[in-house]
């Protein structure tokens, strides 16, 4: 009955006894099989997070061996473990060892520590597993649950495989060296997968230069013609308007003349889209006007008959902090998004709000939808489920957002619409009251 009753309890303060290390010395370490994980050593910085591992390894030892003479004086023999206290009901004390350590160079401070900590630990190993021959599992099992809980860290900070090498030369025992086997494996698979990945990030890297180059070229032989399509099409609008021919025959010509320019449009897009991705982006940061910027970016648009849209701005809303043009293409290419994904009409609703240090933007229509299978593809580049096009225009958009400093993401569901939430950062001394009142306006 009094172990449930301590059970709970520990379980209730399972935080707070990983942070002070309680958990690790409760009952030798028993109670660290109920643990799946720890993330307290996050909070601590290289020197703390250090010491605690090794003062973890220790707590679960035998208090007897821990406070005998012998240990006493093996603390004294090295640098940065000679001012370790353990008292004599197992309390382990390190606070000094931050202090002696400070006069030395910052790059000689973490090694010197490891070392010093390496030898005496596995030192006290070594004394443990021989005179508790019969639990000699006991132990392996409570230094490998430890090793992992710490793993993350630990392996960061290059204190394992110091470790457990210095483990395996004073105890040639199967368990210790398996347990070293084991680290060594899974080390090599993580290396294996880290190389696989930079691998194939020079591969993509090198297949988008090749792209770039490509681009570059053609980007320039294309442009210059669609400038003239372009320039000739805005000649032609006008020419129609002073044609002596009905409003009817007028409202066609102009019609197709959209149509070549939209197609014109297209093609621009496309090699805009190509020319960003495939190049770095560096941001020219100013303090804007967002409820200015979104005008702008809806009045470059020709928004169809049958689609309303919706703009929510608060009045006196705070300036972020970020690349107008960059932010123009990315507003233009999700409000786009949205009008193709409403063929038979529907409504765009764009709203801003703020989050701590943040502007939200959101944009969101009563589209199609997007698959959840799709949801995590569609900024990854070339993914697309559009029957024509290059499927780059969210990944640019993911690009230029992120160059900013900002974050992009996206919610949806089939036949509900998707919601596209942009967070920028505020232009600092912008940020105003929350008691703002809101502006609505009707862009249809």
């Amino acid at each position: 009955m009094l172990g449930e009753k301590f059970s709970e309890i520990i379980e209730k303060n399972e935080d707070f006894l990983k942070k002070s290390d309680l958990i690790y010395g409760i009952a030798n370490g028993r109670f660290l099989e109920k643990i799946s994980k720890d993330d307290s050593l996050k909070s601590f910085d290289e020197i703390k997070s250090c010491l605690k591992i090794y003062k973890r390894l220790l707590l679960p030892i035998d208090t007897e061996i821990l406070s005998s003479i012998n240990s006493q004086k093996r603390l004294a023999m090295h640098y940065a473990t000679r001012n370790v206290e353990i008292t004599e009901y197992g309390e382990i004390l390190m606070q000094k060892v931050e202090q002696s350590i400070v006069n030395l160079p910052e790059e000689e401070q973490l090694p010197i520590i490891i070392e010093s900590f390496n030898s005496f630990v596995s030192w006290i190993y070594e004394k443990a597993l021989k005179r508790l021959g019969g639990e000699t599992q006991k132990i392996l099992n409570t230094l490998q649950k430890i090793l992992s809980l710490n793993r993350e860290v630990a392996a960061k900070l290059n204190i394992y495989n110091t470790f457990l090498e210095t483990l395996v030369s004073r105890i040639p025992q199967k368990g210790i060296q398996q347990l070293y086997l084991d680290y060594l494996e899974e080390t090599v698979e993580s290396r294996t997968s880290q190389l696989k990945q930079i691998q194939k990030h020079l591969v993509e890297a090198e297949r988008m230069a090749a792209i770039g180059e490509a681009v570059t070229m053609i980007g320039h032989d294309v442009r210059n013609p669609l400038q003239v399509i372009f320039n000739t099409l805005y000649l032609g609008m006008k020419k129609i308007d002073g044609m002596k021919v009905s409003s009817e025959e007028k409202k066609h010509l102009k019609t197709l003349l959209e149509k070549i320019h939209n197609q014109a449009d297209y093609i621009n897009r496309m090699i805009l889209d190509l020319q960003d991705y495939t190049k770095g982006v560096t941001p020219e940061l100013a303090k804007l006007d967002l409820h200015k910027l979104l005008k702008e970016a809806l009045s470059s648009i020709t928004i169809p008959e049958k689609i309303n849209v919706t703009l929510k701005v608060e009045n006196g809303f705070p300036k972020i902090l970020a690349d107008p043009i960059m932010m123009k293409r990315v507003l233009i290419n999700l409000t786009k998004n949205a009008i193709e994904a409403m063929p038979e009409g529907g409504e765009i609703r764009i709203s801003t709000s703020v989050k701590e240090s943040n502007a939200i933007i959101e944009v969101e229509d009563t589209g199609i939808g997007i698959p959840k299978e799709n949801i995590n593809e569609i900024f990854r580049p070339f993914f697309t489920t559009k029957p024509k096009g290059l499927g780059l225009g969210l990944a640019v958009c993911k690009k230029l957002i992120e160059a900013q400093g900002g974050e992009i993401s996206v919610e949806s569901e089939i036949r509900k619409g998707a919601k596209f939430k942009i967070k920028i950062p505020i232009a600092k001394g912008t940020l105003q009251r929350s008691d703002r009142e809101t502006t609505e306006e009707d862009s249809s």
